[in-house]
């Protein structure tokens, strides 16, 4: 079997080994090639979902600190940080729609709650924003 580069767990133990063993070193259970290549495919899908989901994690709550912080810079930062999260929430929960394990379960119930709290942000900002650009109108008209 030709080493491919990559790690699987063994059907059998369910320790990790790679892709270019005939058998498992941990339980001796022989290694079939064509299911080590979809295993090691999936083990990588995997290891995908669940870095994607930290990083949304990690920067979720700073992003969403970030908005309200952002508007006394400009009206339009609030607005792209809002974007941003959307776009790296929705992105992830229709990237990793079909991986069906109990790690990407959990982590798909937390994403979308950033997807949530940033839709609900972005509402927020939007609203205000209007409101700003309308109080502007109005007193530009009463002048």
């Amino acid at each position: 079997m030709a080493n491919t580069g990559g790690v699987f767990r063994c059907p059998s133990c369910k320790e990790f080994i790679s892709t270019g063993v005939s058998e498992c070193r941990f339980c001796g259970a022989a290694v079939n090639a064509e299911e080590a290549k979809s295993l090691t495919r999936r083990q990588g899908e995997l290891d995908n979902a669940i870095g994607g989901a930290r990083t949304i994690k990690l920067m979720g709550p700073m992003i969403l600190v970030l908005i309200p912080l952002t508007t006394l810079v400009s009206l339009l930062f609030p607005v792209g940080l809002s974007v941003i999260l959307e776009y790296m929430t929705i992105r992830w929960l229709l990237r990793f729609a079909k991986v069906k394990t109990p790690e990407v379960q959990r982590l798909r119930w937390q994403v979308g709650l950033f997807a949530v709290l940033g839709l609900v942000a972005f509402v927020i900002t939007a609203l205000f924003v209007l409101v700003i650009f309308l109080g502007a109108a109005l007193r530009a008209t009463a002048n």
